[in-house]
């Protein structure tokens, strides 16, 4: 009977640990160098989460550290950043400690904008 039961807590735990690999842990702050028109602004993206969902902002490190709020969306593995009024949309797939997808603004696109995780 004790063999069984370790068996069975032995086998849930370690469902558990793979289920959990394959889900990346959103929340913290993730940063990338955007290379855009010619110019180059290092981002930072503030993500949170709350019993509502996510929520993110996007802090411009070479523009004064600026804080700009932003919506994010998610479905499935990927995920929506948008800042209407500044027309900025990420859409990016995030995998482990990184985020990577296209970053457009304005007509302009970096289509592999990656962003790693800050320690």
């Amino acid at each position: 009977m004790i063999k069984k039961l370790l068996v069975i807590t032995a086998i849930f735990l370690l469902l558990t640990n793979c289920t959990s690999a394959n889900q990346t842990r959103l929340a913290g702050d993730w940063s990338g160098t955007l290379n855009m028109a010619g110019a180059s602004l290092r981002l930072i993206f503030h993500i949170t989460e709350s019993d509502s969902g996510y929520s993110a902002s996007i802090e411009s490190v070479d523009q004064g550290g600026v804080i700009i709020p932003a919506e994010m969306e998610i479905d499935g593995d990927r995920l929506t950043i948008t800042v209407e009024q500044l027309n900025v949309i990420y859409i990016a797939t995030a995998s482990g400690d990184q985020i990577v997808g296209e970053f457009s603004q304005f007509g302009n696109s970096m289509p592999d904008f990656t962003l790693s995780r800050n320690e």
